[in-house]
């Protein structure tokens, strides 16, 4: 049974020469389509009917499939885009409005060109890039559901993971590592920048440095699944690419952008069914990223230390009842200054000069406060372990932040 293909109607003016003629010349490029072919291969052809230099530049890519004289074919490598569109003839290609390249004739050469042919290889091209389009949508789909099915261990056993990779011929037989980009809390919508997806960027940038990862966008972050293989890889090696990936992303983020990113990558885990776990992990180390460490964009969550321990309780109820009843009497709203006086003196291991630089008030000021602070919360500041309680206390409600004051206090 014969298959049924269906040509997208080219846009633009056309100077037929006969209805024959534009089919027979459109069905030798459809054919290499239907063959396997793609655009060096349109490309080729085009030359071939035309005797003219043809050059394609994929917009996203930028990657050149060149065909023609060598003068040519090396300033369509070598010079920027706006400078062959103003040395020759080309033709903007849009797909369902994005635009996907630019086609370059060297066409000065040579008496007016056979508009047929041309629109004929336009017609092909589009017709490309939409099969292109619908394929990534697909794999995307695909893609994102497997991957947030990981995520959140809704996958159990070995086989249904084995054959549901094998659909995009993904590696996902050995130990696993999960990265987490995201923007901070405030930057949440800013993923749309000046028309640009702001995470094209750091996706190409991992694609590029591990090209067998796959990942996730979700609303405000990518979540990537990075293959290691603990008998193979030099686990040293490993994070140190992976940290110089990231500073390069951060960098060029917010060189681009003038945004700021964090990441974090969770633990190893020596199979993907346990990607859930390194998830959580590198959520965990973005939280202490954002509201313990602001002077980083990265961390590595088995770098932590200890603070790992206090960000896997943190969230949990008993921990939650125990911030708020040492902190009890500053989560008031008309304590604020004096909580965030505490938090400052935290921050700088309770030097009291350091502090009230900080916070721009008079040293008698602050000592004022910090009476104040001792008197409210009941706390003698010579006892070593009630000193103990209240750093715990600050650690958890630096994690957690605004979420303490809205939940219920447990009796």
């Amino acid at each position: 049974m014969g298959a049924l293909v269906v040509f997208p109607r080219v846009s633009g003016q056309v100077i037929w020469k006969g209805e024959e003629l534009g089919m027979n010349v459109f069905v030798r490029f459809a054919n290499i389509l239907l063959e396997g072919g793609g655009i060096r291969e349109l490309v080729e052809a085009l030359h071939e009917e035309t005797a003219c230099g043809a050059a394609w530049k994929d917009a996203k890519t930028g990657e050149i499939c060149c065909d023609g004289r060598e003068d040519f074919c090396e300033r369509a490598t070598i010079y920027p885009l706006k400078e062959l569109m103003r040395l020759y003839t080309f033709y903007e290609v849009h797909v369902t409005q994005i635009f996907v390249g630019v086609l370059l004739l060297d066409a000065q050469s040579r008496p007016p060109l056979e508009e047929t042919v041309i629109e004929s290889c336009l017609a092909a091209i589009r017709l490309f890039y939409m099969q292109k389009i619908a394929r990534n949508k697909l794999e995307s789909d695909y893609r994102g559901n497997l991957v947030q099915d990981l995520l959140y261990n809704r996958i159990l056993y070995p086989e249904e993971l084995t054959n549901r990779a094998k659909v995009f011929h993904w590696r996902l037989d050995g130990g696993i590592v999960c990265l987490v980009i995201a923007l901070p809390d405030r930057d949440m919508g800013k993923t749309q920048k000046d028309g640009e997806d702001v995470w094209e960027l750091p996706l190409s940038r991992i694609r590029a440095f591990f090209p067998q990862a796959i990942f996730s966008q979700e609303p405000a972050s990518l979540v990537f699944l990075i293959p290691f293989n603990a008998k193979k890889d030099d686990r040293r090696y490993f994070d140190q690419r992976l940290v110089e990936t990231l500073e390069t992303i951060c960098r060029d983020m917010a060189r681009r952008h003038s945004l700021r990113i964090l990441a974090a990558a969770g633990g190893y885990r020596d199979t993907p069914l346990l990607s859930h776990q390194s998830y959580q992990e590198a959520r965990q180390a973005l939280m202490i990223l954002e509201h313990s460490i602001p002077s980083r964009n990265f961390v590595l969550w088995e770098q932590l230390g200890g603070i790992r321990l206090i960000a896997t309780l943190a969230d949990t109820e008993p921990a939650r009842d125990f911030c708020r009843k040492t902190l009890h009497s500053l989560l008031q709203e008309k304590n604020e200054p004096l909580l965030k006086t505490l938090l400052c003196l935290e921050e700088n291991n309770g030097n009291l000069r350091h502090a009230a630089q900080r916070l721009s008030i008079h040293y008698n000021t602050l000592k004022y406060r910090v009476a104040k602070i001792w008197e409210l919360l009941e706390v003698n500041p010579e006892d070593e372990e009630e000193r103990f309680n209240l750093s715990m206390a600050i650690r958890i409600y630096k994690l957690l932040g605004r979420k303490i004051e809205s939940l219920p206090l447990h009796k």
